[in-house]
């Protein structure tokens, strides 16, 4: 089974939903149920979602979905996650080039964001 159906069904009646096709990992039709296994990112918690088992029934034209959650390793909780960011902004604020660019330009800093290239993480 392919997710030719989901897409299809998704793009026509919920478009917004396109990102929980990537956390699909397969899909599978047993006596009429329709198995998947995605992520456990929030894509897949949101197709694990009520609406979620709602959609997968009526893109497949089934009467009963699962979707099993591939386990996660412990992640960081939201509030260390937070205050990391924060610390990192704060560094960036500190840092002898920024400082030197305030001095130069007369400015002020209004907004951090974070860049960090996926070999870091």
């Amino acid at each position: 089974v392919t997710t030719a159906e989901l897409e299809a069904y998704i793009f026509q009646h919920k478009p917004a939903w396109g990102t929980v096709l990537q956390s699909i990992q397969q899909v599978e039709i047993k006596d009429g149920i329709v198995h998947v296994r995605s992520k456990n990112d929030f894509a897949g918690r949101r197709l694990a979602s009520s609406d979620g088992i709602e959609v997968l029934k009526l893109a497949y034209k089934v009467s009963k979905a699962l979707v099993q959650l591939d386990q996660v390793a412990t992640a960081p909780s939201p509030q260390n996650v937070g205050q990391k960011l924060m610390e990192k902004r704060n560094q960036a604020k500190e840092h002898d080039a920024v400082k030197a660019a305030i001095r130069i330009f007369d400015a002020v800093v209004t907004e951090t964001k974070i860049l960090e290239d996926e070999k870091s993480r």
